[in-house]
């Protein structure tokens, strides 16, 4: 299961997330079925960066997502926003 979630910051927002891109990375490593967390700036927007997300199962993501570890994470960068995030679920398909 793949999640690309969208962050759209403010000048001190960038300037901030990598770090605290750094730590989302560590809280995540330690969740059950973690696969892999990579950023991303949209060529599009200069002031959005994706997060894509990939955990083993849906189940582990929806853990994830319902679970009380990322609120401190979210309520950090969220005071650095321009707009709420947003967050797609992918799922693939053959």
């Amino acid at each position: 299961m793949t999640s690309i979630i969208t962050h759209h910051l403010t000048p001190r927002g960038l300037e901030h997330f990598p770090e605290w891109f750094q730590r989302l990375r560590a809280v995540l490593e330690q969740q059950k079925g973690f696969v892999s967390v990579r950023s991303f700036a949209d060529l599009g927007d200069p002031s959005a960066r994706l997060v894509v997300l990939e955990m083993r199962t849906e189940d582990d993501l929806r853990s994830w997502t319902s679970g009380s570890d990322k609120a401190p994470l979210l309520r950090e960068i969220e005071a650095v926003a321009t707009r709420p995030w947003t967050a797609l679920r992918l799922r693939e398909v053959v």
